[in-house]
């Protein structure tokens, strides 16, 4: 749609009025330096599958932030499907929206497959040790991550987390503040 060189009027005769305010929704959240923020959006699939569109034609967006509302388990699924193979993609920030196991197990098969993305933030999610095992599965195949941040999630012990990582040769930054360990993450970390 984006790439057809249709003005606004022919759009409007061929796209139902619905579909037009989803396009527009997911254009407006560019940002001059390739950034997209969807902070406080409410996402649907819809929305997913419009931003997959629009990023496939504007290989300028680099960064996406999500943030400050809940993303439902399907469509966190859908946008991690989304970025497996997408190519542009170096900054991906998820905060605050509630991410479940089953958006865990989808981001951390994201990341086995993604070749761009190189900085990954996921505070302020209720990200538990299950969680935090599906991102150390994920890093054993990972060679571009360099940056991860799980600040303020709850994790109890990052011990799989911190051996995925010591084994992992690209990550050079990871950020595990404001998480309440237990005596064997304190332990963890110690070693």
């Amino acid at each position: 749609i984006y790439s057809t060189g249709m003005d606004k009027s022919t759009l409007v005769d061929i796209i139902p009025p619905s579909a037009m305010r989803t396009i527009y929704d997911v254009a407006s959240h560019l940002g001059d330096d390739g950034h997209m923020s969807f902070t406080g959006a409410h996402m649907t699939l819809t929305m997913i599958m419009c931003l997959v569109d629009f990023l496939r034609v504007h290989p300028e967006v680099t960064s996406l932030k999500f943030g400050g509302r809940t993303i439902e388990t399907a469509v966190m699924v859908a946008l991690a499907k989304a970025l497996g193979d997408n190519q542009t993609i170096k900054t991906l920030i998820i905060t605050l929206t509630g991410i479940d196991q089953e958006g865990m197990d989808a981001l951390a098969g994201m990341l086995r497959v993604n070749k761009t993305i190189t900085e990954l933030s996921l505070g302020y999610n209720q990200i538990d040790d299950e969680g935090a095992a599906a991102i150390a599965d994920a890093m054993a195949s990972n060679k571009t991550l360099t940056t991860l941040r799980l600040k303020s999630v709850a994790i109890r012990s990052p011990r799989q987390l911190l051996k995925a990582i010591c084994d992992n040769k690209t990550l050079r930054t990871l950020d595990l503040a404001a998480n309440r360990f237990s005596e064997d993450g304190v332990a963890a970390l110690a070693e």
